[in-house]
């Protein structure tokens, strides 16, 4: 069915919904219930003439139902299908024609092993992963389509290097922003990097052929492999059902309901963050440059525990964070976040299995913590959060599409990026025997920071990648110093009940002393007199400037007397509004260099 029919079926199940008459399929029948005869000639008809439509429509909006409906459809001699929203953005946002694109999405990083690995045994256990996963394979055929190739030699795949620690750098140099062609597989770099007693695993990867769990699944399927001799199961389902599956809830009540939600919601959702940024668009070579700090897991486990026993995910908690430093230097206090999820619907497939992109996008709107507990804060956070998630069927990508469109730009970016990893490694149920090192980096176009949380056995950690020629580093520095200080903070429970408050760095804190350091006792004295003497002093500077005038100290002084003459000789017949208190006179009008004026002239009697 075209979209125009389809939000006319939308529509008139709505208005039906309205009049109390709520259609539902089981068993692949249409069924409806009502508390009243609400159900006339005409909705009869209608339901009759559209029946099967109907049902497509509705049963749609379940994830696992489109999953089930497209597997035992599935052509496996298909190997072309659509790109996700997500990965679209990322194809676009490698063009230098769009505001801060002109990079791939990328990520590189380290497993350090505390033995030496076998290249051959590497290699071929890598081989065996590249025929398994068939997003290892994809690269963008024609028409811009996902295209899965049959086989590549896996010893072009894993290469392997031989250095001492000192050169290692190096080697990350070559792979930390690759830019991969797209339409030539593969899309990725598997390295060893051999020392005396140990050997590093790097991955190299452009992020459209898998996400962070994906990445981390590989990992573990190569320790199952390399280091347990275990065999894999076969997986029963593989990434294009997950994006076909996705394409057939575009066409279900559940979209064009979460469309609605989003679409009344735009005039409310405010810009970006406005950080101090430089303005100079064409940044240093486009790249990023990667900050982070790890929180010993005895501070974090507190943390964790407090969190639920107030009812707060330990996400929300870092997201809380997160957005109270952004706005410690935002100008704009009320702010919109881009969120990347890792989506994988619950499912009776081997879901949690496949390698791919699974990632969405939502935006999440940030209100203003003032006056607010960080418990408070943090709950209501959370309830905006679970509420925009349960309309994610239109994606972040469509939201800032319908921004777009509606202010007939294409430069609408969501620059400032939050990515929760939490829990990732208790769902492998897993103990890994490599360790990741700190030499991850990931890009992502029209990115200004990602900040990135994940916890392991050993501790959390907090990644920030930050886009270079944006800011000043110590900004950056900043941010990240002060994120830790907060989690120190949150620690201990009396902290959820006090002001959400950051604090200002120490290098800040002792700039503003510094000023108002005074070493010479000031002369106590009325502000009028201040002012006064002021105009005696600067007599041709200029004082005051409004949209019409301009006024020298003196020109003050003389305007000022004249009101305060002309005030006490007419106070029965002055149309101008005032009241008197104390004895003195008060004007109720402030908008121009005249209002200063009277205030003065208010203050000196």
């Amino acid at each position: 069915m075209k979209n125009n029919k389809l939000e006319q079926m939308y529509e008139k199940i709505k208005e039906l919904k309205e009049s109390d008459i709520e259609l539902f399929v089981r068993g692949g029948k249409l069924n409806y219930k009502t508390s009243s005869d609400a159900l006339n000639d005409n909705d009869m008809i209608f339901l009759k003439n559209n029946k099967d439509d109907i049902i497509d429509f509705l049963s749609c909006s379940d994830y696992n139902f489109n999953l089930k409906k497209v597997i035992l459809k599935r052509d496996d001699d298909n190997d072309c299908f659509d790109l996700t929203d997500v990965q679209q953005a990322y194809m676009l946002g490698r063009e230098e024609v769009f505001q801060y694109g002109g990079v791939s999405c990328h990520l590189y990083m380290e497993i350090e092993y505390d033995s030496v690995l076998d290249l051959d045994k590497t290699r071929k256990t890598w081989d065996t992963l590249f025929k398994r996963h068939e997003m290892l394979r994809m690269y963008i055929g024609k028409n811009n389509k996902q295209t899965i190739a049959k086989y590549i030699p896996y010893d072009f795949i894993v290469q392997e290097y031989e250095v001492d620690e000192n050169n290692v750098d190096n080697i990350r140099e070559q792979y930390y922003q690759k830019k991969y062609d797209l339409k030539s597989a593969p899309l990725f770099d598997i390295g060893v990097i051999n020392m005396k007693c140990k050997s590093i695993l790097f991955l190299s990867f452009d992020l459209m052929i898998a996400d962070w769990r994906s990445i981390w699944r590989l990992i573990f399927e190569f320790e199952q492999i390399y280091f347990h001799n275990n065999t894999l199961k076969e997986i029963n389902m593989k990434f294009k059902d997950h994006v076909r599956s996705c394409h057939m809830m575009k066409k279900s009540f559940k979209y064009f309901s979460d469309k609605e939600y989003w679409i009344n919601k735009i005039p409310n959702l405010q810009d970006a963050p406005q950080l101090p940024v430089k303005l100079n668009n064409n940044t240093e070579k486009s790249g990023f440059t990667h900050y982070s700090f790890s929180l010993d897991n005895k501070v974090w486990h507190k943390i964790v525990a407090i969190a639920k026993s107030r009812g707060v995910t330990s996400t929300t908690v870092l997201l809380a964070v997160y957005s109270l430093i952004l706005r410690k230097w935002s100008n704009n206090k009320d702010f919109t976040l881009n969120l990347t999820m890792l989506n994988r619907e619950y499912s009776e497939y081997d879901i949690d299995k496949v390698v791919g992109d699974f990632t969405g996008i939502t935006l999440l709107d940030c209100k203003d913590d003032y006056g607010l507990t960080f418990f408070n804060y943090a709950k209501e956070l959370q309830e905006t959060l679970i509420e925009n998630l349960e309309h994610s069927a239109f994606s972040g990508i469509e939201v800032i599409r319908a921004i777009s469109s509606g202010t007939n730009t294409n430069n609408i970016i969501m620059p400032y990026v939050f990515t929760s990893g939490i829990g990732f490694s208790k769902d492998l149920n897993y103990n890994y025997v490599g360790k990741m090192n700190d030499k991850i980096r990931s890009q992502t176009p029209q990115v200004f920071i990602d900040c990135q949380c994940m916890d392991d056995k050993d501790c959390l950690r907090v990644f920030f990648d930050v886009r270079n020629g944006i800011f000043d580093n110590r900004i950056v520095d900043d941010i990240k110093d002060s994120f830790l200080r907060y989690l120190h903070l949150l620690s201990e429970d009396e902290t959820w009940d006090r002001g959400a408050f950051v604090s200002l760095p120490e290098w800040h804190i002792n700039i503003i002393n510094s000023i108002n350091e005074v070493n010479e006792k000031l002369e106590l004295k009325r502000i009028d007199r201040a002012i006064y003497d002021s105009c005696l002093q600067n007599t041709d500077k200029i004082a005051l400037v409004d949209d019409n005038n301009t006024l020298t100290y003196s020109e003050l002084l003389s305007y000022a007397n004249k009101i305060k003459k002309f005030v006490w000789n007419n106070k029965t017949k002055m149309k101008v509004q005032y009241w008197n208190m104390h004895g003195k006179v008060c004007f109720s009008n402030c908008s121009s260099c005249w209002s200063v004026n009277e205030w003065f002239v208010i203050c000196s009697n």
